[in-house]
């Protein structure tokens, strides 16, 4: 983005915005001083339509058509202001960008209307900053699918700031009425963003995000610690979730949980195998054969095993347990990978023996 600099008489300063503004503060009205730095910035949107989709659905033995769009509203501009000190200095960042139009809506089979719900912009300003909303391009929501334990139809919906890594999606649900009956945080981009997506059990009782479970009967329960970042959550079986947060060496808390779809505590332990560029990652590796989500934590040295039939037998194997692996597998062996970025990890498993080996990848 080239930078426009121009001294007006007053002594008040513009130049570009700074993308690096995260208060979520709008203090358009708030005066500011004579000697004030202004940074504007304009949306790139420009597309008066963004998208569009139909999608057929079998509900109740009843056909259904479900048609979601998003469109730019241009006569209507969408403003965020936040102003700030840093380094002495007095600055203003005014944003000013479109809303957008986000329409859903049901027929039945004879193309008669159930709903059509609307929904823009302002409807995600508790949960974004509206520096993001206003700058960000806007996509058309993604269908997840329609729950009928919910009897609801489940979307999210991402914000992107052009040209950058900041962003976010948000996890949305609009019933049958039309009613707009969820509509949270799933993630961040850009920097210590979960590693996890939305998931659903084969009984379609809850709904997992990276931030919370979702109950059918209303009693939400939030599974993020606000003392500790996110770092990853995953659904290992039909009651059984894995929540990871950052861990911390003052507070001597294993962040790293298993718990039921009620948010209880099943087993905890430390985990510190996680790594972070532009959001965390969890080296994870799911084993088919023998239902094994296998954790590699090169911090501790060791990779910890977690069946999908009985989580609670958990168990860790170190490195200097492992044999070698040298390219000579034997016929029962699975060989995986399991990469970080600053290594790469290849390693075997025998069911047979319940054994491990073990190579690091130059």
């Amino acid at each position: 983005m080239k930078r426009l600099i121009y001294i007006l008489t007053f002594g008040i300063i513009l130049t570009s915005c700074n993308n690096g503004t995260t208060s979520k503060n709008d203090n358009s009205n708030q005066t500011v001083s004579a000697d004030t730095i202004i940074n504007e910035c304009n949306s790139t949107d420009n597309k008066a339509v963004l998208g569009k989709k139909d999608t057929v659905l079998i509900i109740d033995n009843q056909k259904f058509t479900l048609r979601y769009s998003a469109n730019i509203e241009p006569s209507k501009l969408f403003y965020h202001t936040d102003i700030y000190i840093d380094k002495g200095k007095h600055y203003k960042d005014v944003y000013k960008g479109y809303n957008a139009t986000y329409t859903i809506s049901l027929t039945d089979n004879l193309g008669k209307s159930v709903f059509s719900k609307t929904i823009t912009k302002d409807n995600f300003r508790e949960i974004f900053d509206g520096g993001i909303l206003t700058r960000s391009d806007s996509k058309l929501p993604n269908f997840i699918g329609y729950l009928n334990s919910f009897k609801s139809f489940l979307f999210t919906i991402e914000f992107w700031v052009p040209e950058s890594d900041v962003g976010g999606q948000c996890f949305f649900m609009i019933n049958k009425k039309g009613e707009l009956i969820e509509n949270s945080l799933n993630n961040y981009y850009g920097g210590s963003d979960c590693d996890g997506k939305v998931e659903i059990p084969i009984t379609k009782n809850f709904i997992l995000t990276c931030r919370k479970i979702l109950k059918s009967n209303g009693k939400n329960i939030e599974i993020s610690d606000k003392r500790f970042l996110q770092v990853g959550t995953k659904l290992i079986n039909d009651n059984t979730i894995l929540v990871i947060q950052e861990h911390n060496d003052t507070t001597n808390i294993q962040n790293a949980r298993l718990i039921d779809q009620n948010g209880k505590t099943l087993r905890a332990f430390t985990y510190k195998g996680y790594y972070n560029v532009l959001g965390y990652t969890v080296p994870m590796y799911f084993d088919t054969l023998n239902s094994n989500y296998i954790l590699l934590d090169e911090e501790q040295k060791n990779i910890r095993v977690i069946n999908k039939k009985q989580p609670l037998s958990i168990y860790s194997v170190a490195f200097d347990k492992m044999k070698p692996f040298n390219n000579d597998k034997f016929e029962r062996e699975i060989v995986f990978d399991l990469n970080t970025e600053f290594s790469n990890n290849t390693f075997t498993f025998d069911a047979l023996t319940n054994s491990f080996r073990h190579r690091t990848n130059e």
